[in-house]
């Protein structure tokens, strides 16, 4: 384990910029030599020591990344964190510490600035395949709940695989909203997630953050992190009462990326030098039978495609977005007061005046909700899907 630590901070030292991120700290915050000392003492291999000086900076740094508005902490800060991480990450291999150093390296994956991305990368993986297999659940495969039986009456458009031409004319440039059969046939993912033992091998004992409560606007929202083996094991035999949402599941976990494909959609209209789809961001919902995304809207165009279980879809049109009682500010301000399913109309009027159109997206099944587009969520089974934003 020794050498393989010396291999990484060999790396490490090969970069003569390491440093470099930390520049943008506050003058006179003590975290920049803290994490010079840190580094120091890591060559030095006085691990003790070097393990000590980097608790006190990830201390720090954590507590500055959660004072005040994430889109407002400074870079540095982040950078500062992912750093400060993989020194104590390297102190925890060599005391063998694998569970512990491998929920530090996802920990800086979920709220580092990716400035040493490659090693944690690499670290996950390799750690990830040093740990024992994880342990099975109860139900290996996920279930439909067939006495879910919701009754369409404003079907959406449905279309097979059409030109970019035709997306382009028909969804971007008009707003439509519509159902894409057959875009996802081919992902591996269609073959695989709906087994919890496969997920669980590649990436069981990976951490990941879960939200509590029934929906993220409902007043008992919680969240909290899990080991992603246990989650998916919670889910697979019924017992979860918590949802993986919105997360860049992709982005933090490697081997589940090449599960999956862009759609080549994401191209329309996406920055002339994204090649790569750098700036698509994808997100994966993860989650039990009811778990609900309430009536929102998002600023990004939208492709979610459903790989595991149904979800009831509503869509309104964003011209409706005077009749659908938004939250007056804060965070909440993209989302509406109104329940889709059950509405107050005594309270909410002018909802019932809002039209839609509504659709059982089924495993293989891919919906484009346009930018700004008022959509509502609900697992009608154990469920797994990807969403693809862009601009």
């Amino acid at each position: 384990m020794n050498e393989w630590v010396k291999e990484i901070v060999n790396q490490m030292q090969l970069n003569l910029n390491v440093l470099a991120p930390l520049s943008g700290l506050p003058d006179g915050a003590p975290t920049k030599a803290l994490i010079e000392n840190s580094f120091e003492l890591l060559r030095a291999e006085d691990w003790t020591t070097c393990r000590r000086c980097c608790e006190h900076a990830l201390t720090i740094c954590w507590e500055q990344l959660h004072h005040g508005e994430w889109k407002l902490v400074n870079v540095a800060w982040r950078s500062a964190y992912e750093m400060s991480a993989l020194i104590k990450v390297m102190c925890f291999l060599v005391s063998e510490e694998l569970r512990e150093a491998l929920k530090l390296v996802d920990l800086a994956l979920m709220i580092g600035a990716q400035t040493f991305s490659t090693h944690l990368h690499q670290l996950a993986l390799c750690i990830h395949d040093l740990l024992p297999p994880f342990p099975a659940p109860r139900h290996n495969i996920a279930t439909i709940n067939d006495n879910i039986v919701v009754k369409i009456q404003h079907p959406m458009p449905i279309v097979d695989c059409p030109s970019l031409q035709w997306f382009h004319d028909e969804c971007i440039q008009k707003e439509q909203a519509v159902i894409i059969k057959h875009l996802i046939d081919d992902w591996k993912a269609m073959h695989h997630w709906n087994t919890a033992t496969y997920l669980t091998r590649i990436c069981g004992w990976r951490t990941v953050p879960v939200e509590t409560g029934r929906s993220y606007s409902s007043a008992d929202v919680g969240s909290r992190l899990m080991v992603l083996g246990e989650y998916i094991n919670s889910v697979f035999d019924g017992e979860c009462d918590s949802y993986l949402a919105q997360h860049t599941l992709f982005d933090q976990i490697e081997p589940l990326k090449s599960d999956i494909e862009i759609p080549i959609y994401c191209m329309l209209n996406a920055n002339d030098d994204d090649e790569d789809g750098d700036d698509i961001r994808i997100n994966a919902w993860l989650g039990p039978e009811g778990t609900i995304s309430p009536l929102h809207v998002d600023e990004p165009h939208n492709i979610l495609c459903q790989v595991v279980g149904r979800k009831y879809i509503r869509i309104y049109h964003r011209k409706w977005t005077p009749n659908m009682y938004p939250h007056s500010s804060g965070a909440l301000s993209n989302t509406s007061q109104v329940d889709a399913e059950n509405p107050d109309l005594q309270r909410f009027p002018l909802f019932a005046q809002a039209e839609y159109t509504e659709h059982i997206l089924s495993p293989g099944e891919a919906l484009y909700i346009p930018p700004m587009h008022w959509h509502y969520v609900r697992a009608l089974d154990q469920s797994f899907s990807v969403s693809f934003w862009w601009q």
